[in-house]
């Protein structure tokens, strides 16, 4: 699914992810990729499987035992290498209000510092809610390393 439109804005991504995702119905996250010119690229990835806490090491038989947030960062690094994708952008999804949860910041902290240490531009993180789309901000947790564009 290529969308020819540029997102170069945080309300570029949420107008065209909203419509995309409609609203909450399951705990899962998506990932996004974003090409060179900032437009939505495939592949697009749902996940439901995924542990409540974002350091839980999980064992794999390249990297051995690191937490769930350090493997899935390798593994976007891995595919961005090999589908020239140029940034990664993240939906987290649960039911409930809009209202940022411990949990939902812990989550995007962990997959920030994550993408950084392994080197994986991440665009945004964005938590998808009862409501629709909320854009989860590098002040919302207390972490720079997003690479953000303001609208």
């Amino acid at each position: 699914m290529a969308d020819a439109r540029i997102l170069s804005t945080d309300d570029d991504l949420v107008d065209a992810l909203a419509p995309l995702l409609g609203q909450a119905i399951r705990r899962q996250l998506w990932l996004f990729f974003l090409d060179e010119n900032d437009g939505i690229t495939d592949p697009i990835m749902p996940c439901d499987d995924f542990p409540a806490d974002p350091y839980e090491p999980i064992q794999t038989v390249d990297i051995g035992a690191q937490g769930f947030a350090h493997v899935m960062a390798e593994r976007v690094r891995h595919l961005q290498s090999e589908f020239d994708l140029a940034t990664l952008m993240i939906v987290w999804e649960r039911v409930g209000s809009r209202r940022f949860a411990g949990k939902d910041l812990a989550r995007a902290r962990a997959m920030a510092e994550s993408c950084a240490t392994v080197g994986v531009p991440l665009r945004a993180q964005l938590l998808l809610h009862d409501d629709g789309l909320r854009l989860i901000t590098p002040d919302d947790i207390g972490e720079l390393t997003i690479r953000r564009r303001s609208a």
